[in-house]
């Protein structure tokens, strides 16, 4: 049987790569580094895919003033969030499905708001109305 997750983790680890992505990850000499890569010694250091804020303001519906879906997303995108997930100090309360259903479809990537490699974001025309 394999080694369990926290066992595995606690390994030396190199990781390889080139333009910014993760080619392999493995034990020191265990994998083949591609031409133009970058290795980096991972021992005593934590790889992540992305991480998850489980405290914003997003402040829609009432406070756009402050912040908004497209504003706060796109800032979290930025820091290496993947998700997110939003405070109810809003104007109204996000406290019914009825609410909760209408942010979502605000949410929602429209074909105009889809970046040049297809991954959508609300539109700010959207988020304002």
């Amino acid at each position: 049987m394999g080694d369990r997750p926290a066992q595995q983790a606690r390994r030396p680890a190199r990781r390889a790569g080139a333009r910014g992505e993760i080619a392999a990850i493995g034990a020191p000499g265990t994998i083949e580094q591609p031409a133009g890569a970058e290795t980096v010694d991972g021992e005593g250091r934590h790889l992540f895919p992305a991480f998850v804020d489980p405290h914003v303001h997003l402040r829609t519906p009432g406070q756009e003033h402050k912040e908004d879906l497209v504003t706060g997303t796109r800032a979290a995108a930025a820091g290496g969030y993947c998700a997110v997930i939003a405070m109810p100090n809003t104007a109204p309360v996000i406290d019914e499905g009825i609410r909760l259903r209408g942010l979502l479809a605000l949410a929602a990537p429209t074909p105009a708001s889809r970046s040049d490699d297809g991954r959508g974001s609300a539109s700010a025309s959207r988020a304002s109305s």
